[in-house]
């Protein structure tokens, strides 16, 4: 094991289940010397890439696998596994790496979805929370799969995804809090001779002093102004990420399944291969959406909001189709009732045209008769300006012709007062 590893478990909080963290220190701490390892690489395969399908790349979780990008995935496929920490270490990527690829993804044209495999207990605090902020302010959609553990800081980062999903019931999932390991090697030097000496400026008082009094037993001061405000970040990220989180869910407790689901850890459990399907369908859909486009109407009459794609062409199931048929039948009794309608009111519109006619003829009598009573008028000398002359003692008299006093039907009491005023002074 290096260096920089070594240190890195020795010196920092940790977000990881207790269990990994206390069998890794174990391990990389013999007769307190750490063991050296030198990096070793056996061959070019990563079998973690193996048995996905053609849309989905996936990117190795080490750097002796060759990698060529994401160009002409539709997802884009990046695993979180075991302890993280910042830094690349043994040949494995990092969460700096990790974080490298996510954005890679991002950047690549062809990908619609990004998905993170989690198989991780946790780790470093370190680099965490930018992991973590970068997939929540992801300008592609994120979706997280357990396929095992995701505990802690490998948590803290799933958590701002747009969805998270488990495996099966036995997955692991949460252990939310914040720990610090510290191994008391001081009589294991003394029996060796050695004797560790520290020594801090006068304006440093308060330097290494929690981690001194944390190595001596007294924590107090490591969890008040290290781990608390740590874990209150922490806390605060999963709240804000997961707003349906249980309080319980919280305390750095774990849970398996449908206790996950019930404390909003997760959102469901489903098979992988159930899971890539998804994807296929939804952004299958959305490549071909040209073709929903073009037939809103069919959409809307088969109570669908899109038809999936499937091989190339296009699933209209029996729902869609009956639906379709009731809108049709539906168009016909309406369009038939429609037409009855029309003939209705043609037959009334063709009566009213009748009737209209008889009326112009109607019309057309009255106006020769009017024409007729003109000519007559016309005759007896009632025309503007005429002037009837009477023979005397003729007025008022019919002597039997009722043509001879016609003249006075059409004389105002005017005219007849004026008639028998001429007549009396003649």
């Amino acid at each position: 094991m290096n260096f920089f590893a070594a240190s890195t478990i020795l010196r920092q909080p940790w977000l990881i289940e207790e269990q990994f963290a206390t069998a890794y220190l174990d391990h990389y701490m013999l007769n307190g010397k750490f063991e050296a390892q030198e990096e070793t690489y056996v061959n070019k395969t990563d079998f973690s890439l193996a048995s996905f399908p053609e849309n989905v790349i996936v990117a190795p979780t080490n750097k002796y696998v060759d990698f060529n990008g994401f160009d002409g995935a539709t997802v884009a496929a990046i695993k979180i596994v075991g302890p993280l920490m910042k830094s690349d270490f043994c040949g494995s990527y990092g969460t700096a790496s990790t974080l490298g690829l996510f954005q890679l993804a991002q950047k690549t044209e062809s990908v619609k979805e990004i998905l993170f495999i989690s198989d991780s207990p946790g780790g470093s605090v370190d680099g965490t929370k930018i992991f973590a902020d970068e997939i929540k302010n992801s300008s592609k959609p994120v979706t997280v799969y357990i396929d095992g553990m995701c505990c802690s800081a490998a948590y803290w980062i799933a958590s701002g995804a747009n969805a998270v999903y488990a495996s099966s019931s036995t997955d692991m999932i949460g252990s939310i809090g914040t720990m610090f390991q510290i191994y008391d090697n001081s009589k294991a030097n003394e029996n060796r001779g050695y004797i560790l000496r520290s020594y801090t400026a006068t304006a440093s008082s308060m330097k290494n002093k929690a981690f001194q009094q944390a190595a001596s037993g007294d924590g107090k001061l490591l969890i008040k102004t290290l781990l608390d405000p740590l874990n209150d970040q922490f806390i605060g990220a999963i709240k804000a990420n997961r707003k349906d989180v249980n309080a319980s869910a919280l305390d750095g407790s774990v849970f398996v399944g449908n206790d996950a689901i019930k404390m909003g850890l997760i959102d469901g459990i489903m098979p992988l291969s159930e899971l890539l399907a998804s994807f296929k369908n939804k952004y299958l859909s959305k490549n071909n959406n040209k073709f929903n486009m073009a037939f809103p109407k069919t959409l809307k009459a088969a109570l669908a909001t899109e038809f999936k794609v499937v091989d190339g062409g296009f699933l209209v199931n029996e729902a869609n189709l009956t639906n379709l048929e009731a809108v049709l039948t539906d168009q016909e009794t309406k369009a038939t009732a429609a037409a009855a309608k029309i003939q209705e009111q043609q037959t009334a519109l063709n009566a009213k045209i009748e009737s209209l006619a008889k009326a112009n003829e109607e019309l057309i009598k009255s106006q020769a008769s009017v024409i007729d009573l003109q000519t007559k008028l016309s005759a007896y000398g009632r025309l503007p300006g005429a002037n009837i002359s009477v023979p005397p003692g003729a007025e008022g008299k019919n002597d039997g012709n009722p043509e001879a006093n016609l003249d006075e039907q059409f004389l105002t009491s005017y005219d007849l007062e004026m008639r028998k005023k001429q007549a009396a002074s003649k």
